[in-house]
C-alpha cells in the first residue's frame, strides 16, 4: 500500500520556528507539529483530543503522533533550542535548562502564531490541487 503524503500550506512562520528549533521536515514529528498547532489553534486545548486529530488527518494512531511529536519537542530541548523563543515573545521566559511538554511546547509556538495574526495553516494531500 502506497504512502500518502502530505504537506502544510500557509505554514512558513511555523515552518521557520521549528527549523530555528533544531526540528527538521526529515521527521514526522515536524509534519505532526504543524498540524498539531493549527488544530490548537482552530478547535481545542486539550492536547489528547489534538492527537487523536492529527492521527485522524494523518491515518496514524493517536500514540504514534504523540511519540513522533515527543521525539521532536525532545530534541530541541538538548540543544537548548527553546531559549530562541526568547526572541519571539520579547522576555526572558525560557532559560538553558527549560523543559516544555509536547502540550506546552505547542501552545507556546500557537499563542505566538495568534499574537502576529500569522495565517492559518492547512493539511493538504500532495496529490490533491491546491491554492
Amino acid at each position: 500500500m502506497e504512502e500518502v503524503q502530505y504537506k502544510v500550506v500557509n505554514s512558513e512562520i511555523a515552518q521557520k520556528l521549528l527549523l530555528d528549533l533544531g526540528i527538521y521536515p526529515d521527521k514526522k514529528g515536524y509534519l505532526y507539529l504543524l498540524a498539531a498547532i493549527q488544530y490548537f489553534r482552530d478547535r481545542t486545548k486539550k492536547i489528547s483530543k489534538i492527537y487523536s486529530l492529527v492521527g485522524n488527518t494523518f491515518g496514524k494512531k493517536a500514540i504514534n503522533v504523540e511519540r513522533c511529536i515527543r521525539f521532536s519537542v525532545m530534541k530541541a530541548y538538548f540543544s537548548s533550542a527553546f531559549t530562541k523563543l526568547n526572541k519571539c515573545f520579547d522576555a526572558e521566559i525560557f532559560k538553558k535548562d527549560t523543559y516544555l511538554s509536547n502540550g506546552d511546547f505547542i501552545s507556546m509556538i500557537a499563542t505566538y502564531l495568534d499574537m502576529i495574526s500569522a495565517p492559518n495553516m492547512k493539511v493538504v494531500s500532495l496529490d490533491r490541487k491546491f491554492e
